[in-house]
């Protein structure tokens, strides 16, 4: 997705296709598509597709400091690793070694990067959302209440990179 000010001050020409999708929140948002001869990542380059333009008012960043949202999907036949630590993205061919569960873990949907987490005794699906803040978020009220959940923030533990294959 890409501003709509961005694709006019780049003069993207319109593809004539035009829809309404719901945000994470809920809000139905309208886009038109627009037509980008190549998308440049790093040493990724993308060829000749279509992407969406739309406002991005009602978002509660409002668009501050970027000027569009890369889909997790544009990575597709890569290896996308993000350094939280460092503040680095790696993109680069190769691929991770079979899901074990502890240090690789598989992707629940192929529509969006879910995966299984535990939440005191319990077995959840959590979307990974590299813009969210708070740690984690329950979606069920009833799950908080059953996993004892408190409203301490705070998160622990050790990282290490998983080996490539």
């Amino acid at each position: 997705h890409i501003f709509n000010a961005v694709a006019e001050t780049l003069n993207l020409p319109a593809t004539g296709t035009e829809g309404t999708f719901h945000n994470a929140v809920g809000d139905e948002l309208e886009w038109s598509g627009v037509l980008v001869d190549s998308l440049s990542i790093g040493g990724a380059v993308l060829p000749r597709r279509e992407i969406l333009a739309r406002s991005f008012e009602h978002e509660r960043w409002n668009g501050e400091g970027f000027d569009g949202i890369l889909g997790y999907d544009v990575f597709g036949g890569a290896l996308f690793t993000i350094d939280f630590l460092s503040s680095r993205v790696i993109i680069e061919s190769g691929s991770l070694p079979t899901p074990d569960g502890i240090d690789v873990l598989e992707v629940l949907h192929s529509d969006r990067p879910t995966i299984t987490a535990t939440v005191g005794e319990a077995r959840v699906e959590m979307l990974l959302d590299t813009g969210a803040t708070g740690s984690a978020s329950c979606c069920r009220k009833a799950l908080r209440q059953t996993c004892n959940l408190s409203d301490s923030r705070g998160l622990s533990g050790e990282g290490r990179r998983a080996q490539r294959n």
